[in-house]
């Protein structure tokens, strides 16, 4: 980012716009428009926000309303009310107490997710942490990737290192899977890692050298090279070793 000492700062308390150009801090705490592209060092919405184009800022906070049809690039995203994005997101880290919701592609160092993310393409990130509900209709590829179930989650692929799926509903949340069994799920096609520890999780495919398949999964095929733990209540129907020429495999039928 440009040197940033002799920007102006935009305040909006009422109604009004915020045309194309280089601001140091852009604070919203009424109902703006944002008619083009901007870049700030702070993009702050506390109100209402609504625009087109892209930005480019040190650090987006927004606790009120956002909806931006363009590309985002921030060092920090933090989202406590609602915001969604038309266009591709890069962050530094994205933090999501709130609800957001992303057109395109989400790259960012460190996801954390402890309210709603959909992501309508692909989600890559260093570090993905969730502790609320996400969907990624593409894949979720991150080094580490640490699931907190407490809703509903979907991803078509996920991939990674160390892939940690464990289920922690509130007491509330218990109630209703007893009668709705499909809350409080992951649900994906594939699942490739390393490391793999699921629970309650339905997938089609789960990879990796090290696989562990616990309390409510449903699993069609696991691959593996190292090693294979499952749970009692867990449904396998093939587990095959692979990687040692003998291709192993074991099917609900034979436990």
């Amino acid at each position: 980012m440009n040197d940033t000492t002799t920007r102006g700062d935009v305040k909006i308390a009422g109604a009004g716009t915020v045309a194309t150009g280089s601001y140091r801090d852009v604070r919203v705490s009424g109902s703006a428009t944002l008619t083009g592209d901007i870049e700030c060092v702070l993009l702050k919405v506390d109100g209402a926000a609504d625009g087109r184009g892209t930005i480019k800022a040190e650090r987006i906070a927004v606790s009120g309303g956002m909806k931006f049809d363009g590309d985002v690039e921030t060092g920090v995203l933090k989202i406590s009310g609602s915001a969604w994005y038309g266009g591709a997101v890069r962050a530094g880290e994205m933090r999501v107490a709130g609800t957001a919701d992303v057109r395109a592609d989400l790259a960012s160092d460190v996801v954390e997710v402890q309210g709603a993310l959909t992501v309508h393409g692909d989600c890559q990130a260093e570090r993905f942490v969730a502790q609320g509900a996400f969907t990624v209709d593409g894949l979720l590829n991150a080094g580490v990737v640490d699931i907190h179930l407490h809703g509903t989650s979907r991803a078509r692929e996920i991939g990674g290192e160390a892939i940690t799926v464990r289920y922690a509903p509130f007491p509330l949340q218990r109630i209703v899977a007893m009668f709705l069994p499909n809350q409080g799920r992951l649900t994906a096609e594939i699942i490739e890692g390393d490391d793999v520890r699921l629970e309650q999780t339905k997938v089609r495919v789960v990879r990796g050298k090290r696989v562990a398949i616990g309390t409510g999964c449903e699993v069609e095929l696991v691959e593996y090279t190292e090693s294979f733990e499952q749970a009692s209540d867990a449904r396998v129907k093939t587990a095959r070793k692979t990687g040692d020429g003998s291709d192993a495999a074991t099917s609900e039928e034979d436990v």
